[in-house]
């Protein structure tokens, strides 16, 4: 499933190896327009793996996600992202630094990452949920009652 999404506010930091953060100056700009899905060839189960090990290590982040991205331009082809939405109170800037600085030893050599700050209440968020690539945060898979077989009524 692929969401159609608009960006309303600029967001979005690259994260090299060796855990350097880029500036402000590569941000999607908002009003740019932004598919969400899948990934098509998902990265490796270990960076993935290694990758949602640090984010749940960090009471910071309140979620994260690691869904495929297109924004035409940007990340064009499209790219699997980070997408990382703070805990209320969080510093995101100092948040970022300490995931940048955690990466070095996570990607592979010449691998970079786009990592995307979202808040709580972003208009991104719900179609970044549905693309299914939760790594960190609440479970999202629905509650036992709305999980019965489709043939009982009860």
């Amino acid at each position: 499933m692929v969401a159609r999404l608009q960006v309303n506010a600029s967001v979005g930091r690259t994260i090299r190896k060796g855990g350097q953060v880029a500036a402000k100056s590569d941000a999607i700009p908002a009003g740019s327009r932004v598919l969400v899905g899948a990934p098509a060839k998902p990265m490796s189960v270990d960076v993935s793996g290694a990758i949602a090990r640090l984010i749940a290590s960090l009471p910071a982040v309140a979620e994260a996600h690691l869904p495929q991205l297109y924004i035409r331009g940007q990340i064009d082809p499209p790219a699997q992202v980070l997408v990382v939405v703070a805990a209320p109170g969080a510093d995101e800037g100092a948040l970022l630094r300490q995931i940048g600085a955690e990466m070095a030893g996570i990607l592979p050599s010449g691998m970079h990452i786009d990592a995307f700050p979202l808040p709580q209440d972003s208009p991104l968020l719900p179609g970044v949920r549905r693309a299914g690539c939760q790594i960190a945060g609440p479970d999202p898979s629905p509650s036992s009652a709305d999980h019965r077989p489709w043939w009982r009524f009860w």
